[in-house]
């Protein structure tokens, strides 16, 4: 093996061949025994430490980014490793509380999660950007997804020390309770957020502004369990398509009544779910997130200040009453850590302008977004864009490729850019999508033996669109079936619905067509219309077509020829829409009469007494759609007239085809 550079020798680690057989060896009593001791410091001696190789791909920190580029590197079909400092994966979002997801309306992961999480009914909001969710619930979805993927997890594990061969990372060393242990691999994910493994291995970075701060600063969140979410939605922020800063200044309005005035100046409450709330209120200032000191006594004093809130939002009284915090999380909320740098750095100029690159790992949207450097500020302005308008644009896969180093990718906030562009591209959205391309990218190199600069990015790109889920074939299954179940329990209704509908359309058509016959017969000295002249055109349908604003149709009609003559052909087939009964269709075809109607004109008997036409019994009925007389007659005519209309022959006076139907066969038509 070539000689390995960086502070090998300088700390004497030997590295033991082999598999985790056995927990580190103890450290020797005599603190000189490897040389002489260092001024004001520690010389640790040598010990032997467990070594593994059994992973293609190693990440360092399971947040948004690191669980994501781990699942994606595993369904890639590499063997994974995943490190995790806290005890839950996630990250932000778990170990933080975050609670909101930020520039998440992208394809791929975001998507995934936001769909499986609506269906543990665990979303707060429309949509797919400003969405509340249930941290809980968001801990076991990932545990669940890295389970099924094979990506093998070990939390409460951090990584402290990296070495490589030449310009390759080639070996980290972690710290755990199982003490410190040895892993190699061909590629290596840093999804540390502080840019912790990037450092380590020996990357320049910078941090904060410049290039070792001011920072922005942290923020401890808490869940809070009030007495009845609904007394105080004024004062709670928008989720999802209603996620715009609402609700803020009434939540200020009662911290003043409160007597509290938070170190956050637009603090804010975020709904999860039923009476649980999100309380975001706190900022810590000028806190370099690489120092641990300096780091816990923010968490202390952040923790401190949030109770203080929450005793004073409680003695009000009335919709707060009982108000009380559910938890605090076990890290507080980094904005700002380490960028390490890539291959390309992006800067605000790549924000002002909108860039595109050809090796875009995501489009990011989301506005410059840098939170007061200090108190004072914070008076004026809690959070600003420092004059940056951002237009979307690219994330290049470049930027996610170590420069100095070579076998190592960053995901997440500790990618390659400045000061002002991380304050857009550090929300999670984006984290995630970074994560995608990371842990493709790191699947194709193992795969290949190749370092991750050497790839070309339409091979990274395929590997990751290879890996992203729409439905799964269960999931697919399942929605199937309960389309079924609803459409054979709303069908009825629905049925019931489309006949009650058509039935009222066709009612109205025959209180129209009763209305025509009687003007008609006012216009005609009480008479009623001369029956069809077979061939040429006639009849009652005929007839009535002026009285139901069909004059057009009438008119256009030559009455000395027959229907089916080339000078009536375009003009027969124009049935008017009053004539249908959609609900009771008979038949389409152009008879005699010219417009041939769904419906029948009923008469009773000779000789008729009187010249009103609701005295004479003359009624229209729907004809039923089970006969099969193009003329027929409904079951309204008594049955006892029958025999005399047809013995008679004054039926069919009316209806020239009513004698060969054989009328005491007719089933009931419709009537209003």
């Amino acid at each position: 093996m070539a000689e390995r550079t960086g502070d090998i020798s300088r700390r004497s680690v030997l590295l033991a061949a082999g598999a985790l057989a056995a927990p580190a060896a103890a450290r020797g009593g005599d603190a000189a025994a490897d040389g002489d001791p260092v001024p004001g410091g520690f010389r640790e001696p040598s010990r032997a430490v467990p070594l593994a190789a059994d992973a293609d791909v190693v990440v360092c920190g399971a947040g948004p980014a690191g669980v994501t580029a781990a699942l994606t590197a595993a369904r890639a079909g590499a063997r994974v490793r995943l490190f995790e400092t806290h005890g839950a994966l996630g990250g932000v979002w778990t170990s933080s509380l975050l609670g909101y997801l930020l520039d998440f309306d992208k394809p791929g992961l975001n998507a995934e999660l936001v769909r499986l999480l609506r269906g543990r009914n665990a979303i707060d909001g429309e949509g797919m950007n400003g969405l509340c969710y249930q941290p809980e619930e968001m801990k076991l979805l990932l545990e669940d997804l890295c389970a099924e993927s094979g990506v093998q997890v070990q939390l409460h594990t951090r990584v402290t020390a990296a070495y490589r061969d030449g310009r390759r990372l080639d070996t980290i060393v972690t710290e755990s309770k199982s003490g410190r242990q040895a892993w190699r691999a061909p590629v290596f994910i840093d999804t540390t957020g502080d840019g912790d493994l990037g450092a380590q291995a020996g990357c320049e970075f910078e941090i904060g502004r410049d290039t070792s701060c001011p920072c922005q600063p942290m923020t401890m969140y808490a869940l809070l369990v009030v007495k009845d979410a609904g007394l105080i939605a004024d004062c709670l922020h928008g989720t999802g398509n209603d996620g715009r800063h609402t609700g803020r200044q009434a939540f200020r309005d009662v911290l003043a009544r409160a007597g509290v005035t938070p170190s956050y100046g637009a603090a804010c409450l975020f709904p999860v779910r039923g009476n649980l709330v999100l309380l975001m209120a706190n900022h810590e200032y000028g806190i370099n997130a690489t120092d641990a000191a300096q780091v816990t006594t923010a968490t202390l004093r952040a923790r401190g200040e949030l109770h203080r809130i929450v005793r004073a939002l409680a003695g009000l009284g009335g919709p707060w009453e009982g108000v009380q915090i559910a938890a605090t999380p076990e890290q507080i909320g980094i904005r700002d850590g380490r960028r390490i740098r890539g291959r390309f750095i992006v800067t605000r100029d790549d924000l002002v302008t909108g860039a595109r690159q050809d090796d875009a790992v995501v489009r990011a949207t989301f506005p410059v977004d840098i939170h007061a450097l200090s108190a004072e500020a914070n008076k004026q302005n809690a959070y600003g864009n420092a004059g940056v308008k951002a237009q979307p644009y690219d994330i290049p896969y470049r930027a996610l490729v170590a420069r100095d180093v070579d076998g190592l990718l960053m995901a997440g906030r500790c990618i390659s850019g400045d000061f002002i562009a991380h304050a857009s591209y550090r929300v999670t959205g984006n984290a995630v999508a970074m994560g995608e391309a990371a842990g493709a990218a790191a699947a194709v190199a193992a795969k290949r033996r190749a370092a991750p600069h050497e790839l070309a990015w339409s091979d990274v790109a395929a590997a990751r669109d290879a890996t992203r889920r729409g439905v799964t074939l269960v999931e697919l299954l399942v929605v199937l079936a309960i389309i079924g179940i609803l459409v054979t329990l709303l069908m009825p209704a629905v049925q019931s619905a489309r006949t009650a509908s058509l039935r009222t359309v066709c009612t109205n058509n025959k209180r129209q067509l009763d209305l025509g016959l009687d003007m008609y017969a006012d216009s005609h000295a009480g008479s009623w219309p001369p029956a069809p002249r077979d061939p040429y055109p006639g009849g009652w349908t005929f007839e009535v077509l002026p009285f139901i604003e069909e004059s057009t149709v009438k008119n256009g009609l030559d009455e000395s020829k027959s229907v089916g003559s080339p000078a009536n052909a375009a003009v027969a087939g124009n049935r008017s829409p009053m004539l249908r009964c959609a609900f009771a269709p008979f038949r389409d075809s152009v008879v005699a009469s010219v417009a041939p109607a769904d419906y029948v004109l009923v008469v009773p008997p000779l000789p008729i007494k009187s010249r009103k036409r609701k005295d004479m019994g003359v009624r229209i009925v729907h004809a039923s759609k089970n006969n099969s007389s193009p003329w027929p007659v409904a079951v309204e005519l008594p049955r006892d007239v029958y025999g005399p209309l047809r013995d008679s022959g004054q039926y069919q006076s009316w209806h020239p085809t009513a004698a060969t139907t054989g009328l005491g066969s007719l089933v009931a038509g419709d009537d209003e």
